[in-house]
């Protein structure tokens, strides 16, 4: 009977009863999250269509386009100072003319590209189009706002 009551003892300390009591443990919830595997086809597309933009970017690289990683498109700025030459209409302070063109095929295209002066934003352009195919440049112009302005980088949107 002594030998019982020692083990229940022992029990009752080892699960927690009588004596000090320990923190609770705190209960761990990790979501794992599965990402779907692709299958050989999807992966042998994908690797073709990165290869095709990789192409796409060399070339245009190689006719003197702005390339950037991870961009959809390239882009050269027709005049790097503001110009009333080549202008379609006449704009007080000039305009900016600017030649993009994409890597691959966009259903729908959009540029976004600001006008600066001294590191803040003067003026937003946004120009898209849509269906645009691979290496078929594209022709932007936008009237300047104000005198001794640049322009940022473009950011680009190909879906």
């Amino acid at each position: 009977m002594r030998n019982a009551l020692v083990a229940v003892a022992v029990v009752a300390l080892l699960s927690g009863c009588g004596g000090k009591s320990q923190p609770p443990v705190p209960s761990v919830n990790i979501a794992t999250t599965t990402v779907p595997k692709q299958t050989h086809a999807q992966l042998v597309a994908a690797a073709a269509v990165a290869r095709q933009v990789a192409k796409a970017a060399a070339k245009a690289r190689a006719q003197g386009y702005t390339v950037r990683a991870g961009d959809p498109a390239g882009y050269k700025l027709l005049n790097t100072k503001l110009s009333h030459r080549g202008c379609s209409e006449f704009g007080n302070h000039g305009c900016w003319r600017v030649e993009i063109v994409t890597f691959k095929r966009c259903s729908f295209f959009e540029m976004d590209i600001n006008e600066m002066r001294r590191g803040a934003v003067v003026e937003t352009y946004v120009d898209n189009q849509s269906d645009v195919m691979p290496n078929t440049p594209l022709h932007g112009e936008f009237d300047a706002t104000e005198d001794n302005v640049t322009l940022a980088d473009p950011v680009f949107t190909c879906n």
